[in-house]
């Protein structure tokens, strides 16, 4: 590593949006690998997030295989097998690729998919939602709280926009997360298709509707607690993004071989297929999935996170497939706020973490290896039980939108942070 880291909801019905959209209202560090040295593509990609709430299970994702035996003694009912007959893919001699995470592997091989073991939040918290907030906000401590927007929603202030119609940033889901708010024309969508109902008719008041209860509230006190996440533009504006998003064909079929789960997030990832083949000027779709946080039952192969890794790896690959050239100009960052720690619980899972895993795939993407600054896993490596963090989620955050987006300054997205780099991004 180096330097330079079952769902069971099916598809929203379009008749659904207006009711779901208006109540939603330390040790020696190995290093592996190395960052080949590319040159810059040209052009900007649409960036699609993916965020993983509840703390993903890096150590279960991607194992360190060279580290079996301190996996082995900490957790000796959740160690994931990774022999020549387990199902699991070896990357590179050093790490492997859940069982679940198969139709992630052709990427990998092609030089798209790369990932980045211990990378965590600067901030030391072990609760979501202090990980959450800083994370989204781009800022440490204190400054959480006076921080305007998120650390996207300020970069595409100073990123120039590439279209006069159409969002610059997009939310799947019923409310717009603080990563993209106090931007541009940002928007939470829960069902994009249903804009067709909405983008093409005569009837403004109807289309004001729409906006009103995407964003309104049913009680003004739910509205007042989501002003600070209100679209970050005039309602001109916004009703010309619902117009753009209206005509788009979000009941396209998938491109040949582009099989998506029956899931919430298989929905999630192809209605991001259609905004990224359609090119509409969108630079941020964000896209986020619950329930990662294995306390109990997780289970090395079978249990529920594996089910959540099936879905996660079988969407992903779908999504690839059906974007097809489309892959040049885009790129895909999966993350969550933290890892787990190490050492099982009594429960057959594990508590909050530190140091994660993160992943990204795209054409500009450096590839078929796995980054990072490896810290150990031995007693005197870990961070009170947890695998420590080496990789400041900023310096992802911060690489991704000066290579993939071209931000010419990063002190407006993270003030009072000097990024370096982590070789993820070309």
């Amino acid at each position: 590593m180096t330097t330079s880291n079952s769902l069971g909801h099916g598809r929203p019905t379009r008749r659904g949006f207006c009711a779901g959209a208006a109540a939603a209202l330390g040790a020696a560090t190995a290093r592996f690998g190395s960052a080949m040295p590319l040159a810059p593509a040209a052009g900007r990609d649409t960036v699609v997030l993916v965020y993983l709430r509840g703390g993903l299970d890096g150590l279960s994702a991607c194992v360190p295989t060279f580290e079996e035996g301190a996996l082995q003694a900490q957790r000796p009912g959740l160690l994931v097998p990774t022999g020549s007959s387990s199902g699991a893919v070896d990357l590179d001699g050093s790490f492997a690729l859940h069982p679940s995470l198969v139709p992630l592997e052709g990427m990998y091989r092609d030089g798209e998919l790369a990932f980045l073991h211990a990378v965590g939040g600067a901030d030391p918290t072990r609760s979501h939602f202090a990980a959450r907030r800083a994370i989204d906000a781009g800022v440490v401590g204190s400054a959480v709280q006076g921080a305007p927007g998120g650390w996207a929603g300020r970069a595409l202030r100073e990123i120039p926009q590439l279209t006069s119609r159409g969002p610059r940033g997009l939310a799947l889901g019923s409310v717009l997360p603080r990563t993209l708010s106090g931007g541009p024309r940002v928007l939470p969508v829960h069902e994009p298709g249903s804009f067709s109902d909405y983008g093409d008719t005569s009837t403004s008041e109807r289309r004001r509707e729409a906006l009103r209860m995407m964003h309104g509230g049913v009680s003004s006190v739910l509205e007042s607690a989501l002003l600070p996440v209100r679209i970050a533009q005039s309602g001109v504006t916004a009703l010309g993004a619902l117009d753009a998003l209206g005509e788009l064909d979000f009941d396209r079929p998938p491109a040949p071989g582009a099989t998506y789960p029956d899931t919430l997030l298989g929905a999630r990832l192809r209605d991001a297929a259609t905004l990224t083949l359609e090119n509409v000027g969108l630079d941020v779709i964000h896209v986020e999935e619950g329930d990662w946080d294995d306390h109990d039952d997780m289970g090395p192969v079978t249990g529920d996170l594996a089910s959540r890794l099936d879905d996660l790896g079988r969407s992903l690959a779908a999504f690839r497939q059906d974007i097809g050239t489309a892959i040049s100009r885009t790129t895909v960052l999966v993350y969550s706020e933290f890892g787990r720690r190490v050492d099982e619980n009594g429960s057959r899972g594990t508590d909050h973490g530190r140091g994660g895993l993160a992943f990204a795939f795209g054409g500009n993407v450096n590839g078929g290896q796995v980054l990072g600054a490896w810290p150990g896993l031995g007693p005197g490596a870990l961070d009170d039980g947890a695998v420590r963090v080496t990789t400041d989620f900023r310096d992802v955050f911060a690489e991704l939108l000066q290579k993939r987006l071209q931000l010419q300054s990063l002190g407006t997205a993270f003030p009072g942070h000097a990024p370096v780099p982590v070789g993820l991004f070309r």
